[in-house]
């Protein structure tokens, strides 16, 4: 049997949950305003500006390689290949090599190369133009309709996200 006392301690208990609760809910703060959350955002996108400098400049790679390839000057390969993108550029390049007498051993050193930079060309397209990416608590930001996989939660949170860019 519970004595009054008790029963006072039972309801004070309730009441204090009740209040921290209440009190919990009502300063509720998004991680992204937090300052390790802000951390992670800034660090989040200082990766993501790396990574899409960087892989601009393995675009300006492929179309140089592609014009080389070509046996063009920059004149007409500007016109011929105008639109050309990373998996567009990668199929005339191979295409190109074989057509003009490359070495087996630079064909496959082109195709290695290219096999990697579609997979690295399906990342960024999947960061840049279908909103993948990470939070501030490090967790993946996924468009439905978009093929997921990369920024996955993780013990690391964001720092997985940012390595993988």
């Amino acid at each position: 049997m519970v004595s009054h006392h008790q029963n006072i301690e039972m309801k004070h208990h309730q009441d204090v949950d009740v209040f921290m609760t209440a009190t919990i809910e009502k300063y509720n703060i998004p991680v992204s305003e937090t300052p390790e959350g802000k951390e992670r955002l800034r660090a989040y996108y200082e990766a993501l500006g790396r990574f899409v400098d960087i892989f601009a400049r393995v675009e300006t790679a492929v179309t140089l390689t592609l014009w080389r390839y070509a046996k063009t000057s920059p004149e007409i390969a500007k016109i011929i290949f105008a639109g050309a993108k990373i998996e567009l550029g990668s199929t005339y390049i191979k295409q190109l090599a074989e057509a003009t007498g490359a070495s087996q051993e630079a064909r496959d050193g082109l195709t290695n190369v290219l096999q990697q930079l579609g997979i690295i060309n399906g990342v960024r397209n999947a960061v840049l133009h279908y909103a993948e990416g990470c939070d501030a608590a490090g967790g993946a930001l996924a468009n439905t309709g978009a093929q997921s996989g990369r920024c996955g939660r993780s013990s690391q949170g964001r720092a997985r996200c940012n390595d993988d860019l």
